[in-house]
Parts: C-alpha cells; sequence; structure tokens
C-alpha cells in the first residue's frame, strides 16, 4: 500500500487514497485550451461539484484559492454539467 500513500492502513484492506495512472500529455495537449507545463511538471484531478451554479461557481473558486496557497494554477480543461448520477 506504500505506493499509494497508505502508510498507516491496514495491511490487508484498501484505504480508497486514489488510483495510479500515467497522465496522457499528449491527449491533455489537445484538448485543453491553455498551456500545460512540460510533461511529468504538471497534475491532473477530477472533481465532483455541486449541480447549482452559483455553489459550483463557490466551490471552483474555493479550489482555485487554496490551489494559489499552495503555489499552484488551476486551469479546466472540460466543466461537465449535468450528468445524472448514472452517468458513466
Amino acid at each position: 500500500m506504500t505506493h499509494r500513500g497508505a502508510k498507516q492502513a491496514h495491511e490487508d484492506d484498501g484505504d480508497g487514497v486514489g488510483i495510479m495512472i500515467s497522465i496522457p500529455d499528449e491527449y491533455y495537449r489537445t484538448c485543453c485550451t491553455f498551456a500545460l507545463p512540460e510533461a511529468g511538471s504538471y497534475g491532473v484531478g477530477n472533481l465532483f461539484m455541486p449541480p447549482q451554479e452559483e455553489k459550483r461557481e463557490d466551490s471552483i473558486k474555493l479550489v482555485e484559492r487554496m490551489a494559489r496557497k499552495l503555489g499552484l494554477q488551476v486551469g479546466i480543461c472540460k466543466l461537465l454539467v449535468g450528468l445524472s448520477k448514472y452517468a458513466l
């Protein structure tokens, strides 16, 4: 489990910390409308936001504010609105 940052977790069960994936740099460069830094020097995330527009905008502002405090920049590649909880 150490490969997932779960050093304090019980050895025999999962802890939900996350999933390791590769970052398909070439793909992101084709779909993002902003400039990306060199491959390997950025991260990606998938955030679930409230469906209400005002709450969603407040949530995005919060994420951006916290990222700035950490010295990070946030760029939104795609904002999907209105998907039901059953969407795949």
